[in-house]
């Protein structure tokens, strides 16, 4: 169980701080709550359920950040080529937090681009937009954890692979 205080990531929207656990009643039920507080937003609330925990994770270590980085070159991809089942699918991997995931997902999209870029083809829009949310996904954790700006993550990565 988190506590406040926690610096967790909570699905798609990233980082963010665990600002109280306390009983609310949404509706006609009175539940326990994660108070969450994004790092991006400030001014944003959101409550989790504490029975939807697998929902939250607490934030990679340094140590962890350092050695999903040097595993990047050997992650598999996982391309679909059903517009809507590759959406679907990615899209459930972008909620679902698995840092694992997401690195896979921005390997794949940043293979897919090359080939279209060689055909003279640009990504599809909708691949586009998952791809820059898993990387914003991804650099705010790298930048929180390694205590570096968010536009220099890619220099990191670039840099401990190197």
């Amino acid at each position: 169980m988190f506590k406040p205080g926690d610096m967790v990531m909570y699905g798609s929207h990233g980082v963010c701080c665990v600002t109280d656990v306390r009983e609310e009643t949404f509706g006609p039920v009175c539940r326990t709550y994660y108070v969450l507080q994004p790092k991006k937003d400030a001014r944003s609330t959101f409550y989790c359920p504490v029975t939807q925990e697998a929902r939250l994770r607490a934030l990679l270590t340094k140590e962890e950040v350092t050695r999903l980085i040097r595993e990047m070159p050997l992650t598999d991809t996982l391309w679909e080529e059903d517009d809507l089942a590759r959406r679907d699918r990615f899209s459930a991997l972008l909620k679902s937090g698995d840092h694992t995931e997401v690195v896979r997902l921005i390997k794949t999209l940043y293979h897919q681009r090359r080939l279209r870029a060689e055909q003279g083809k640009k990504l599809y829009l909708a691949d586009e937009r998952i791809l820059q949310e898993a990387e914003r996904l991804l650099h705010e954790e790298i930048a929180y954890v390694m205590e570096i700006p968010p536009d220099e993550v890619v220099a990191y990565i670039e840099e401990t692979l190197g």
